[in-house]
């Protein structure tokens, strides 16, 4: 996966601003061309994955994160690496169970599926992304409906999907010194870095603005320059 340049960068903020989270997502990575994949047929820990890469390329590997302690509401800043949160994503190879003559074949869920499954207004997300997984299945060698699943099995499909899929449910074992209280805080990786990139944008464009104003360079001629020529010039500025 190749980095983005800042002017690339700063196109993928803008469109992205008008979509949601999940279309940000697509959006992010669809700009890296990488081996022409749609990424929205990945699975959601491959392209979790691919975020988190393309978020090392382009910010570093050292991140911070802020949870907030549901008992107390003490802020904790969390800080790791990005090889901390690597584990194997899932691949889009079918899975199967079999339990007491029902036969289960799946696979997991990508971005097409859940984005399916936010659109359908009379039924169930859950019951809608269930049915887009379920590959087959059978009771005693008779076709039955996905839906129709026992819960037990239901379950055991979920585990095995999240088991399978370590990198699309990423979560943090942390522990609040001012109360005691410990919890599992999820780390969206999606949200984590659309919150970097806005606030990237944000400086990036103001540096724009003063080194324009300053000296009458375009924006492309600005944005061509790396980080380091573009805060030289700032801090000669500022002297």
């Amino acid at each position: 996966m190749r980095a983005l340049s800042s002017a690339e960068l700063l196109r993928v903020w803008e469109r992205g601003l008008g979509y949601q989270p999940l279309e940000r997502a697509l959006v992010v990575l669809s700009t890296t061309g990488e081996d022409d994949v749609d990424p929205a047929t990945l699975t959601m820990g491959e392209r979790d994955a691919r975020l988190l890469t393309l978020r090392e390329q382009t910010f570093g590997a050292g991140l911070t994160a802020i949870a907030v302690c549901p008992q107390c509401g003490e802020e904790i800043e969390l800080s790791c690496h990005t090889n901390d949160l690597r584990t194997p994503p899932g691949s889009g190879e079918p899975l199967s169970l079999s339990d007491g003559g029902i036969d289960v074949e799946f696979r997991l869920p990508t971005s097409n599926d859940v984005r399916a499954a936010t659109v359908v207004a009379d039924r169930d997300e859950f019951d809608v992304l269930l049915a887009r997984c379920i590959v087959r299945a059978t009771r005693d060698g008779q076709s039955l409906d996905p839906l129709a699943l026992p819960p037990a099995i239901v379950a055991r499909v979920v585990e095995q999907m999240g088991a399978a899929d370590s990198q699309a449910e990423i979560m943090f074992d942390v522990s609040c010194e001012a109360c005691g209280h410990r919890w599992d805080a999820p780390f969206d990786i999606e949200s984590f870095f659309w919150t970097e990139l806005q606030a990237w944008a944000a400086r990036l464009l103001a540096e724009v603005h003063q080194l324009a104003a300053a000296y009458g360079w375009s924006e492309e001629a600005i944005l061509g320059m790396s980080a380091t020529r573009r805060h030289l010039y700032l801090n000669l500025l500022a002297e």
